[in-house]
């Protein structure tokens, strides 16, 4: 029917018929449905259970409604760019996935008719459906398996920023998901934390252009954890689905409610241990790595057992990490990047990075030196 972690069919007539969410098996967001159908509650929880940023640029800025991650399209089909294979790299291990061919990569429906692809071949892949993520250009595989996510590009404002995806940002989650991949292998990191990885990205270069800001490209992420946990995972949850309303019954109790309730007397125990393990992951990849992950709400997910224990705390989205070049060297670790210079704090960066991590005025710099220096601008 479906794989553990993958969605075969969603069918949002379904999940939000009036007949069947009085029916007395309980509402869409009653956590016994995502729980007996983790893959089709993850999408749900991505996509309905989700307040948005508080900026309020989620609602401001949002791909065609046919994308939309909160309309009511179940799915829709990819674009594909296709050229010659010479004109295309690949950063990474690519994967062997049904939907992939050589010589082309995917890109959002939106894209389809963008200027700089006049003249190229572009089609739509009817016989591939995708279904957005809360990151409107991340989608997922709905029609094959496995059931992976892949980054489009997207050259708008979707949130607060424009997506647009070149050579330098999709080399980026592939480089640090590899550095952490190899950390969880050999044991350096806790064991309650998995990743989504990013196998690798794949980059178009036009010929007519030499920038490579104007490159395109697709990053690829896969749907199953990396971890010694993931084999206890049963379902995973956004963790702004924790506190979010659900846009369809609003009516409906919190997740954290509901979880709040099957954890009965151990609650503000399972709390505080999620809250400890948040943070020790933090500066464990810090001290150990240099490396300061990009935690939000979106970027991390509960990975949980059938019995709703938590079992693993899962991150996503490595493109944004920040790379602390002055702790790697002192670290004895590499600080030869590919995709330098993005997201790489160097000596000139210290009063910016230490805020980062201390959240503490600009004025106090703990450091010990002048830290003069500033946020990157890339």
């Amino acid at each position: 029917m479906t794989s553990r972690y993958g969605i075969i069919d969603l069918q949002l007539k379904r999940l939000t018929n009036a007949d069947l969410e009085r029916s007395g098996e309980g509402s869409q967001m009653d956590i016994k449905r995502v729980v007996a159908k983790p893959s089709e509650g993850l999408v749900y929880l991505e996509r309905y259970v989700n307040d948005g940023s508080p900026s309020g640029f989620t609602a401001l800025h949002r791909t065609s409604p046919a994308t939309d991650p909160y309309g009511l399209h179940a799915s829709f089909s990819p674009f594909a760019l296709f050229d010659e294979l010479a004109r295309f790299q690949t950063f990474g291990t690519d994967t062997h996935h049904p939907i992939l061919q050589d010589g082309m990569i995917f890109i959002h429906p939106d894209m389809a008719h963008h200027a700089e692809l006049r003249g190229s071949d572009v089609r739509e892949c009817p016989d591939i459906q995708v279904t957005p993520t809360s990151s409107a250009r991340t989608v997922q595989v709905m029609s094959a398996r496995p059931h992976d996510y892949i980054k489009l590009f997207y050259d708008g404002l979707v949130g607060r920023n424009n997506r647009r995806l070149h050579r330098i940002k999709a080399i980026a989650g592939p480089e640090l998901s590899a550095l952490l991949s190899t950390a969880i292998e050999s044991g350096d990191l806790p064991a309650y934390l998995t990743i989504l990885r990013e196998p690798f990205s794949r980059i178009h270069r036009n010929p007519d252009n030499s920038d490579p800001a104007q490159d395109w490209a697709m990053v690829w992420r896969e749907g199953t954890p990396t971890g010694s946990a993931s084999p206890r995972i049963h379902w995973m949850a956004p963790l702004f689905s924790l506190w979010s309303r659900d846009r369809l019954r609003p009516e409906d109790p919190p997740l954290i409610e509901q979880l709040w309730t099957l954890w009965g007397g151990k609650a503000e125990d399972v709390m505080l241990s999620l809250l400890t393990n948040l943070i020790d992951i933090h500066f464990t990849l810090i001290t150990k790595l240099g490396l300061q992950f990009e935690f939000n709400a979106q970027n991390v997910l509960l990975g949980l057992d059938a019995q709703c224990n938590i079992e693993s705390i899962v991150l996503r989205d490595m493109m944004d990490i920040e790379k602390d070049l002055v702790i790697r060297r002192s670290l004895g670790l590499h600080t030869d990047f590919a995709s330098h210079p993005y997201h790489v704090l160097g000596v000139e960066d210290q009063d910016f990075a230490r805020q980062r991590r201390s959240f503490e005025p600009p004025q106090q710099n703990l450091w010990g030196d002048s830290g003069s220096g500033s946020r990157p601008k890339l």
